[in-house]
């Protein structure tokens, strides 16, 4: 038998295994997306481990296996003491958020019958803004002069400025509570939106007043997504950077700031890997705990049996003041309100953020056409951000339609397994990728800040994209196939025209996340200054704060139309999908 011969039969084994086997075809478009997340998600974790138990001398690393990094943990208290801290604060961050989000869920599940994605949109349009640009903006308005403590001023409900609204604890929290709140909304309103209505419809019916039917029915039958909540915003924050050095001074330090000082000024990578690994196991350990008893108490619908008393008539017309939807009203000022003072200031004569504004001027804005650092990483920030979105978006694609085309085992895990960097405090990812570029030899440099973009972008765009996908039947393809056309000609031109409008928008919300993104940034691209970066120097200074907010609103603005823009392109979609309820016709 020649090679021709063995290399024909492998062809048609390998062409028959793929037509016999679903999974076998699913697995092949979902591998893409897998070797990505393993190679910048698991391998990073791993070199992580590995550095864990080496040690460093100056600038020399002893390869030989030691507990010393791991000892030090425990003997030297302060860093056990701040990981305490960072975990009573997110914790603290956790509580709030939830609290003050779930009136807003329950206002978009119960009240909102129309435009529930215009809603979605205006809870979402202040977190377009950069995690850094809003950071500073809560730091100008907590500081001693700032919108705060002046209006309490002139109000007069205080005669001197309330020194520890900045650089406390309390700045860390409340910032973080603003940051991640739309974090809380969402998965809790998901939840709520599942809740099967004739089961509160008929505990009214027999009796049940709001407050009993709430207690009863809707708040157990939402706990899934409260915990969801829980999770996505105790992870994140217990390792959060940016948030502690902006605003926190000395009593708001946390845990993450140490970790970063191991790999910058400190130069003891062995330990802060060693840290950083104590970090994942203790937040597993609670968020795991913390899962397990919450789902203790969590009622399922199938376990619902509504028995009340007596029977009263319900009555369900409102009078008076909506306060739930005042309360909302109030808290998308809350949101907007650190977007909105980016270009307040931006238009001040003075290049002090403080009340009362001086003379109205665009100086700022007619600076940052003369400066060339700016020009030069605004240059460099579209060389990451577009590729990033072109290729994260493309393996959005695959894996999309692997997870929602092909019945594969696993296929859970799978999803886990792509989602995971949602979930992954930022500073531990960027570490992590940070130690296995310079393992492999990797030079620190735009390159290295898109393929960190890449995993962190690719969660989010292959939800955009599986969403898509399950919203029209799979009957379209499926005619298409009878009628003779081949797997790739049906994609082609029955499949991606339909779900055109989701990769257009995962394309703008990849690039917008790649252009806006700084903690990466700031550790893996070395001497190549993208703009968050820039922004970061530029903050420090302040006679150049003003150009910074005036860059903030322009980047703001940007941000809507690109989100707008998006929300267009999946609207115009949506009029054209056939749902699985519509067949085909």
């Amino acid at each position: 038998m020649t090679s021709r011969d063995l290399t024909a039969g492998w062809v048609a084994w390998t062409r028959a295994s793929f037509l016999r086997f679903e999974w076998l075809r699913g697995y092949t478009l979902l591998s893409p997306a897998i070797l990505t997340m393993f190679c910048l998600l698991a391998l990073p974790i791993f070199t992580l481990v590995t550095y864990s138990f080496w040690s460093q001398t100056y600038v020399y690393i002893d390869q030989s296996f030691t507990l010393k990094n791991y000892e030090t943990f425990f003997d030297k208290w302060i860093y056990g003491k701040l990981l305490l801290r960072s975990i009573r604060m997110s914790a603290t961050v956790t509580v709030i958020t939830i609290l003050l989000a779930y009136p807003v869920a329950y206002f978009l599940a119960f009240r909102v019958t129309r435009n529930k994605m215009t809603w979605l949109i205006l809870i979402n349009i202040p977190f377009v803004t950069s995690y850094l640009l809003r950071v500073l903006a809560w730091k100008i308005m907590l500081g001693n002069n700032g919108v705060i403590n002046g209006t309490l001023e002139g109000l007069g409900f205080i005669e001197e400025p309330l020194e520890y609204l900045l650089y406390s604890r309390f700045a860390v929290v409340l910032t973080l509570a603003h940051a991640w709140a739309a974090f809380a909304i969402l998965p809790i309103y998901v939840s709520l939106q599942k809740i099967d209505r004739s089961l509160l419809e008929a505990a009214a019916d027999l009796g049940d007043g709001p407050v009993k039917r709430f207690l009863r029915i809707t708040l157990p039958l939402s706990m899934p997504g409260v915990i969801a909540a829980a999770v996505i915003e105790f992870i994140p924050t217990v390792g959060d950077y940016i948030t502690p050095v902006m605003v926190g001074g000395p009593k708001g330090v946390m845990i993450g700031q140490i970790v970063a000082a191991q790999f910058g000024a400190a130069n003891n990578w062995p330990l802060g890997a060693a840290l950083t690994i104590i970090i994942m196991i203790s937040i597993t350990a609670i968020v795991c705990t913390f899962i397990w008893f919450a789902r203790l108490g969590t009622v399922k619908a199938r376990d619902m049996e509504i028995t009340t008393t007596a029977p009263r008539p319900v009555d369900r017309t409102r009078r008076g003041i909506d306060w739930l939807l005042l309360y909302v009203i109030l808290y998308l000022a809350f949101l907007y309100i650190p977007s909105v003072m980016l270009p307040v200031f931006s238009f001040n004569d003075s290049i002090q953020m403080v009340l009362p504004l001086k003379d109205f001027t665009f100086k700022w804005y007619a600076a940052l056409a003369d400066h060339a650092g700016l020009q030069s990483a605004l240059f460099n920030s579209l060389k990451v951000a577009l590729p990033v979105a072109a290729t994260t978006t493309i393996l959005a694609i695959f894996a999309g339609k692997a997870l929602t085309r092909y019945r594969m085992p696993g296929r859970g895990l799978a999803i886990g397994f792509i989602l995971i960097p949602m979930v992954m405090p930022g500073i531990i990812l960027a570490v992590g990728l940070l130690v296995l570029a310079l393992a492999v030899g990797m030079p620190l440099s735009l390159w290295a800040v898109g393929v960190a973009h890449v995993v962190t972008t690719l969660p989010f765009a292959t939800l955009v994209v599986m969403a898509r996908l399950e919203g029209f039947s799979r009957n379209i393809e499926e005619a298409s196939r009878d009628l003779g056309v081949g797997g790739f000609m049906t994609f082609w031109r029955v499949t991606f025209p339909l779900i055109l409008p989701a990769v257009v928008a995962s394309f703008l919300l990849t690039f917008t996340a790649s252009f806006d993104e700084f903690l990466f940034a700031f550790f893996l691209g070395g001497n190549q200054v993208t703009l968050p970066v820039f922004i970061w120097t530029q903050v420090r200074f302040p006679q150049t704060l003003p150009s910074v907010l005036a860059l903030g609103a322009l980047i703001f603005m940007v941000s809507i139309i690109l989100i707008v823009t998006a929300e267009f392109f999946r609207r115009s979609g949506d009029k054209h999908v056939v749902t699985p309820a519509d067949g085909f016709r």
